[in-house]
């Protein structure tokens, strides 16, 4: 089943990680996708308030109602003639409805206040007037791509509307000056975005005989409580952000 997605904040998709994460089993392999299944939806090709080789970052997510397993994930760019790439190792997912992010450096006192989920160090570059990122599985199929002509230092790169699984510059916005993380560069990094994205053709089915876990009733009252206090830091921050 295709359809389109209008892809918005949800705290809810933040507090089912932050208190009541799925189990380990209920999660998809990579294997198991169909392209667009999986999304790039923010690049931070150029930072502003440190270098390159510290603060570039790119963000993920994952818009189905199942975690999805990233052991294996491959993701390639471009490089002078040809491509670099690096793949996903050790245990690592992406819950139902969540973001994901991959940096440069894990350590938020160098790579400019980040939280990173996945670090890839020297494996490849983001070209700040053109590049792109491709999401593949372990066989080369493709899950998702982005390409871009142009970045503005310290400012990271939205795909705002489109269809999957493919994403060129015609679909890309800058994140608005308001929305600013750790040391002062623009970006919502590990949060939906502040766009109200048009996205069509994701595939929402899952392969035959998997069906998505249905939370336990005692997780109900943990869940309205997370969504509460989540609602009210998200609210703090931006207010903060759009202040500074």
């Amino acid at each position: 089943m295709n359809t389109a997605i209008r892809l918005t904040p949800s705290f809810l998709s933040i507090a089912l990680l932050a208190i009541a994460p799925l189990p380990a089993l209920a999660a998809l392999d990579l294997a198991d996708l169909q392209p667009g299944q999986l999304l790039i939806t923010e690049v931070m090709p150029d930072p502003a308030k440190v270098g390159d080789t510290s603060g570039e970052w790119f963000e993920i997510h994952n818009p189905l109602d199942i975690a999805i397993n990233l052991t294996g994930l491959k993701v390639v760019s471009f490089a002078s003639t040809a491509t670099e790439s690096f793949t996903v190792t050790g245990d690592h997912a992406i819950a139902a409805g969540g973001y994901f992010v991959f940096g440069r450096k894990a350590d938020t006192a160098i790579n400019g206040g980040l939280e990173v989920d996945y670090a890839w160090g020297t494996a490849l570059s983001l070209g700040n007037s053109s590049d792109f990122l491709r999401l593949e599985n372990a066989d080369g199929a493709m899950l998702s791509q982005v390409t871009w002509t142009q970045s503005i230092a310290g400012i990271s790169i939205d795909i705002a509307s489109g269809q999957v699984p493919s994403f060129g510059s015609i679909n890309l916005l800058n994140t608005p000056l308001g929305f600013k993380y750790g040391a002062g560069d623009v970006g919502t990094p590990g949060v939906a975005g502040p766009w109200d994205l048009q996205i069509s053709g994701i595939p929402l089915d899952y392969p035959t005989g998997v069906t998505a876990p249905v939370p336990e009733p005692s997780t109900y009252f943990m869940l309205g409580a997370g969504l509460l206090s989540l609602a009210a830091l998200r609210h703090q921050q931006r207010r903060i952000a759009i202040a500074g």
